[in-house]
């Protein structure tokens, strides 16, 4: 299986939670794949970008 990307999305984003769980957003990546590779993404605790890989699913 090839690596899949999260291409559309920020799943770091605070934004994304405010109003609870995203449940639709993960069953739609859940279709892509239980495991993608997030791109690159700016953490200002961590005072870095990160890149990594997102298990949304078992």
């Amino acid at each position: 299986m090839a690596a899949n990307e999260v291409l559309d999305v920020d799943l770091l984003d605070p934004a994304l939670y405010r109003n609870g769980m995203p449940h639709e957003l993960y069953a739609e990546l859940r279709e892509v794949g239980p495991v993608l590779w997030h791109p690159r993404t700016h953490v200002a605790a961590f005072r870095a970008d990160i890149e990594f890989w997102a298990v949304i699913g078992h």
